[in-house]
């Protein structure tokens, strides 16, 4: 994936657990069938969610027309309720090799069709008026971004036993930019966060250590706890939510150290799609959009 197309716009209480099924069935009831027929702003929308969440995930569950997974090497946790994408529908859905699935429903919807899902306990169907796309559901026990709930993916983080930093510390479009255009030019996929007493520096370095470059990004001061020592994040993910991102930097100190939780929220917009409003290009906090939050820990040396 070419990390400079990832902001390309051209183109939901009790749930079936996943491990609670020992069929291929999605559905309660067996016999249920549900349709949706997506508007374009909600097929672009659910087509850049899917961009951003196979940055880090190979498979896709979605429980009651949510995304709450763990990726691949369990760092980070991607979290975002799509029903209104569904038509305030509650979808189970789950399949592998989301990445290819995500680009043929692009190369469909490229050519402006009306797309439409129909869900069956064994079967999801994504077609317009030429192409059919049928998807089996995969199997529970081979997916590998198992389906997690927000309170166990915070009991797995110590949230409640960390302090807040910085809260809603904002990396707008033109930080984002930068991270995303340094990174490629130092073929690096990491940022580094350096604690000073209580200042915070998001950093860059170049993957070659023989570079002897360091980029400090952009700093914040005043934080609520003095640290002091440097953490390493995969920005990959993080630089692929659409700017500004605000983000909520926690610690938890242990026996050992202390670890850094962050908090990504980021929003992906409706009006933003629109070429002519230009009024959504620094802002999103009161615009109407799908909330989209990851979280991932890292030790602080």
């Amino acid at each position: 994936m070419d990390i400079n197309n990832i902001f390309d716009t051209s183109d939901v209480d009790q749930s079936l657990k996943p491990e609670q099924s020992n069929s291929n069935s999605i559905i309660s009831n067996p016999n249920e069938c549900i349709n949706v027929k997506f508007d374009d702003y909600s097929c672009i929308i659910l087509l850049n969610i899917l961009k951003t969440v196979t940055t880090g995930c190979t498979d896709l569950m979605l429980v009651d027309s949510v995304i709450s997974q763990k990726s691949d090497n369990k760092q980070l946790t991607f979290m975002c309720d799509v029903s209104r994408l569904f038509e305030n529908k509650k979808i189970n859905m789950r399949f592998s090799k989301l990445a290819e699935k995500r680009e043929i429903l692009e190369i469909i919807h490229r050519q402006k069709s009306q797309l439409n899902l129909t869900v069956k306990p064994n079967l999801y169907k994504f077609y317009d008026r030429i192409t059919e796309l049928d998807i089996s559901p995969a199997i529970p026990k081979y997916i590998t971004n198992q389906f997690i709930t927000e309170e166990d993916n915070n009991k797995s983080l110590g949230i409640d036993q960390a302090t807040t930093v910085f809260s809603g510390i904002e990396l707008d479009k033109d930080v984002i930019e930068r991270m995303v255009k340094m990174s490629k030019t130092m073929s690096t996929s990491s940022m580094f966060l350096k604690f000073v007493d209580d200042t915070m520096t998001v950093q860059l370095t170049p993957s070659d250590e023989k570079s002897f470059t360091i980029v400090n990004l952009i700093k914040f001061t005043d934080g609520n706890v003095k640290l002091n020592g440097l953490v390493k994040f995969n920005m990959y993910s993080i630089a692929s939510c659409p700017p500004p991102i605000y983000m909520n930097v926690l610690v938890r100190k242990h026996q050992t150290g202390s670890v850094i939780i962050l908090e990504i929220n980021s929003k992906f917009l409706f009006t933003s799609l629109d070429p002519k409003d230009k009024k959504t290009e620094n802002t999103n906090s009161n615009m109407d959009g799908i909330d989209f939050k990851i979280t991932t820990s890292s030790t602080l040396v």
